[in-house]
């Protein structure tokens, strides 16, 4: 047997840890893949495979990757992405070289991989560690915001109501206990699933992520509280939905993920349950003809301004609220702006400054973000201060006005520390605005 190169034993060891995912291992100003990850990618991305000492191979630049990552990922490949650690140039042997992303159609944080009016979901599905039907929790979590939902489901047509979630939520992949994968109804669910939503991924994932103990000490860990009765969950499967969701998560993310925000468990009788049928012919968000948004009761009604509000509107679209109270609130919010014509320019100028703060946050919180990231978000919440003072006063608005807090430190701190058009990358230098430290503007 041929005796390895010292890199391809690196890779390997890599590669162990990351079985099930196509591995970006970087050499220089390229991402590589070989063996069966060069084959499989080789065939979904149309580049030329090629071989090294009969190993075969392929690969891309670098700084190309976001298209080459999207396709993949697309195709419902789960990548982790191997950077170099140290700078070849002064490395003692082999450059050190660790996984420091994974990337699946559920788990994406790069908006260059977003729709900025869509939410991206990864979701753990459980129903009281035997997948018994027709009883099941489906956890969802949107990396990429930080939203966290939890909702279970007892219907008779269960199909139709996890449908239903799926659509609200965005979500494209859903993890499961392997163990789930040799129980017949479950298969038989997950195949009715497949066939309405071809787009939808599901995963199996090692059992011991869904462990009772294990889920509760990850949501306590997650959330800082030192009693599991704090977390007010509604049930054990909600819990171990939640917490096998959260560990996963956290697994491939490589990073901290504080932004998520508490879980909300949704009730029974939340939202107007749509079959799928009913939802096909009413085109609410796709189109039959060909499955894109044009021609959609969405496209007639979005004439949103910012990111956060077009997702919004594609949930309220999938999952029209069943509250009565809460129906008439928005009502009186649209009669509002149609007596006011001023009020609803000064807004739209306002909410048209607005970036998309929970992203900017998420990928500042995973430390995926950059000091522009940082200007956008001083001037969403200049915005933000802007649209409390121009509704503050109308009682239709209340909540929401009271709700936007007194962030002027923040932006304060920000500006003066910040330059105006500060470069993409933090590497870039020119970031610091001279006079904020008096040692630095010396080192210059």
């Amino acid at each position: 047997m041929e005796r390895q190169t010292p890199m391809m034993e690196q890779y390997h060891r890599i590669k162990k840890e990351h079985a099930d995912s196509i591995l970006l291992f970087r050499l220089g100003d390229f991402y590589e893949m070989f063996e069966d990850d060069a084959l499989a990618a080789s065939a979904i991305l149309g580049i030329t495979l090629t071989s090294r000492n009969g190993v075969p191979m392929c690969g891309f630049p670098y700084h190309a990757s976001d298209s080459y990552i999207a396709r993949l990922v697309k195709e419902g490949k789960k990548v982790a992405i191997c950077e170099q650690r140290e700078d070849p140039a002064s490395a003692r042997g082999i450059v050190r070289r660790e996984v420091t992303e994974i990337v699946s159609p559920g788990i994406i944080i790069d908006p260059s991989l977003l729709k900025n009016g869509s939410n991206n979901c990864i979701a753990a599905v459980w129903s009281g560690g035997s997948a018994k039907m027709p009883a099941l929790t489906l956890a969802s979590l949107d990396v990429s915001t930080g939203e966290f939902t939890s909702k279970r489901f007892d219907e008779s047509d269960l199909v139709d109501s996890f449908l239903n979630e799926v659509e609200e939520n965005g979500v494209s992949e859903i993890v499961y206990p392997q163990s789930f994968a040799e129980n017949a109804d479950f298969a038989r669910f997950i195949e009715k699933v497949k066939l309405l939503k071809s787009a939808l991924f599901f995963r199996p994932v090692p059992d011991s992520l869904f462990g009772r103990r294990e889920a509760a000490e990850a949501l306590k860990r997650q959330f800082s509280v030192a009693d599991e009765s704090m977390l007010d969950l509604r049930d054990e499967d909600s819990l171990v939905a939640c917490g096998a969701l959260i560990s996963y998560v956290k697994e491939n993310v490589k990073q901290g993920i504080s932004h998520v925000r508490w879980v909300r468990e949704k009730g029974p009788s939340d939202v107007l349950v749509i079959d799928n049928a009913t939802r096909k012919h009413l085109e609410l968000t796709r189109s039959q003809a060909d499955g894109g948004e044009g021609a959609t009761l969405l496209s007639v009604l979005d004439r949103t301004s910012t990111a956060m509000g077009a997702r919004l509107l594609r949930r309220l679209v999938n999952a029209p609220s069943r509250d009565l109270g809460s129906i008439r609130a928005r009502l009186e919010k649209i009669d509002f702006f149609v007596r006011n014509a001023a009020a609803l320019e000064n807004a739209r100028r306002s909410l048209s400054r607005v970036l998309d703060l929970e992203r900017l946050l998420s990928r500042l919180a995973v430390g995926k973000g950059g000091p522009r990231d940082l200007v956008a978000v001083k001037k969403s919440l200049e915005a933000a201060a802007a649209i409390k003072r121009d509704l503050g006063g109308a009682a239709e608005f209340s909540a929401e006005t009271d709700g936007i807090d007194d962030f002027s430190a923040l932006v304060g701190e920000i500006g003066s520390s910040i330059v105006d058009d500060p470069p993409a990358s933090a590497r870039e230098g020119g970031i610091v605005r001279r006079g904020y430290d008096r040692r630095l503007d010396e080192l210059r």
